[in-house]
């Protein structure tokens, strides 16, 4: 990369990762708290909605965000069409979630789904509002602002969500908590942006906006339904404690798997924009992306499966210890995430939505069949289930990429091959060190420290140069001034 797009790049990860990893270490301290003093029953009612709040958003967006990311002539009418058409969708959907909240808690046989939908639908309004300014932000690679906002509202809303646990407030306090984090992100998201809408809506720059980001609304769809339907299905097949099991393995495992990817992804995507008519070099940047993401995001998924039972019982209880066996199986399916992602942005930046699209068609019909396959036989099984199907879609996903960009399935696991084998030691290792510990405290802490060290050294001895370019990263992104 030229030194100009190297430091732009730099930047960008400095202030995305500062969000994340603050975010995750707040939103982790948070949950944690919040765990101790609810029941997982509290959490699994939330889940409920999780998958109707979801669709409802990914149509408020329809992939107008990220068509604006891609455009490289934006326009006025293209920020103010985008902003009114995200509102009024917003709306809309809110309305269609009031009126069916009943039939919500009719599905479930939860009365109290019907408030908790109503006032937990005001999100998709609140988020709908700062659209916009996050893709021109996001456009700039300025994720210095966008992290003032996040870190603010996340701390303040995990105040208002323990506040209310405190006071009794049950499932409330979830509910407060995440509706609180999304109403004080927008407010600081307009308080610190310059940008406000100056024209209404104008046809052409909606057809234009709409012609690639339809495909990404489908897209965005299909990934809200399947993303929450494991919430759906356990929450009606099951019951609202077994939902609640389930929403905090999956909590603790999308902390380190979502957050170190969306780091990444949130500076991919413009980086591979940016440089979308070079072919050649877009493929060597996109292959050291995806080297790096799974040098660091592999052995903390790992690392948190191979300690997990001593995770859950010191953090959360022995009301939780459950979890710890979901989030064992849950961690080897979420270490591919980075994976997944970035196998994707080079369909954006070339603007082949449409590609996107049929991916994930393909993607969601598999994930459908495992679940209705595992579905009867308990919450582990359907865990392993979607371990499967994450591996089946690893390779669907990189199809386009060899045929668009000519770095396919096997370049990328020959890649990315030799991190895994480390990763996989580390995890034996710390396992056989657990197996001879009793003392929990010396299972968690000695466990992260034994896979640390055995998976840096491991990189070491064995001149990984994913070791060297990290360390280097670090310093150019941390340690540099600007």
């Amino acid at each position: 990369m030229p030194q100009s797009l190297k430091q732009q790049t730099a930047t960008g990860l400095k202030w995305s990762a500062i969000e994340r990893i603050v975010n995750q270490v707040v939103n982790f301290v948070v949950a944690v708290i919040m765990a101790r003093l609810l029941t997982p029953a509290d959490f699994g009612l939330v889940g409920m909605v999780a998958i109707f709040i979801g669709i409802s958003q990914a149509f408020v967006d329809s992939g107008f965000s990220q068509a604006l990311i891609r455009k490289q002539d934006r326009t006025e009418e293209d920020n103010s069409t985008a902003f009114f058409f995200n509102l009024f969708v917003a709306i809309l959907f809110y309305l269609i979630l009031f009126f069916t909240a009943p039939l919500i808690a009719d599905f479930y046989n939860e009365p109290i789904l019907t408030p908790i939908t109503r006032v937990i639908g005001l999100s998709i309004i609140v988020n709908s509002l700062c659209l916009v300014q996050r893709a021109l932000y996001t456009i700039n690679v300025d994720f210095k602002t966008q992290s003032k906002a996040s870190v603010t509202a996340s701390l303040v809303s995990g105040v208002i969500g323990i506040g209310m646990a405190l006071a009794g407030c049950k499932v409330w306090a979830v509910v407060g908590q995440q509706l609180s984090n999304l109403l004080i992100n927008t407010l600081l998201f307009w308080a610190f942006s310059s940008w406000r809408p100056k024209h209404f809506f104008v046809w052409s720059s909606f057809r234009s906006l709409f012609g690639f980001g339809s495909k990404l609304l489908a897209s965005g769809l299909l990934n809200a339904a399947f993303s929450n339907i494991y919430q759906l299905v356990i929450g009606k097949v099951y019951s609202a404690t077994d939902l609640g099991y389930w929403t905090k393995a999956k909590q603790f495992s999308d902390l380190p798997a979502n957050g170190t990817t969306e780091i990444i992804q949130r500076v991919v995507y413009p980086v591979l924009c940016k440089i979308q008519d070079e072919k050649e070099r877009l493929s060597l940047v996109y292959r050291n992306f995806i080297r790096l993401s799974a040098f660091v995001v592999f052995p903390i998924m790992l690392g948190i499966a191979a300690v997990s039972h001593a995770f859950v019982l010191v953090l959360l209880g022995e009301q939780w210890e459950f979890v710890a066996d979901l989030l064992i199986i849950i961690c080897f399916n979420k270490m591919w995430t980075p994976i997944h992602a970035i196998n994707l942005n080079p369909l954006q930046a070339l603007g082949r939505s449409d590609l996107f699209l049929r991916l994930e068609i393909i993607k969601k019909i598999i994930s459908l069949l495992v679940l209705v396959a595992t579905i009867k036989f308990g919450l582990v099984i359907l865990a392993l289930g979607g371990v499967v199907a994450s591996v089946i879609n690893l390779g669907i996903n990189s199809y386009y990429t060899k045929r668009l960009i000519n770095v396919g399935f096997l370049l990328q696991m020959k890649d990315i091959l030799p991190t895994l084998l480390l990763t996989i030691a580390m995890f034996a290792i710390v396992m056989l060190f657990n197996y001879f510990v009793q003392n929990m405290y010396v299972e968690l802490f000695g466990g992260m420290a034994i896979g640390l060290v055995v998976f840096i050294t491991g990189a070491y001895i064995f001149k990984l140069p994913e070791l060297k370019e990290v360390i280097e990263l670090v310093q150019n992104t941390f340690l540099r001034h600007e």
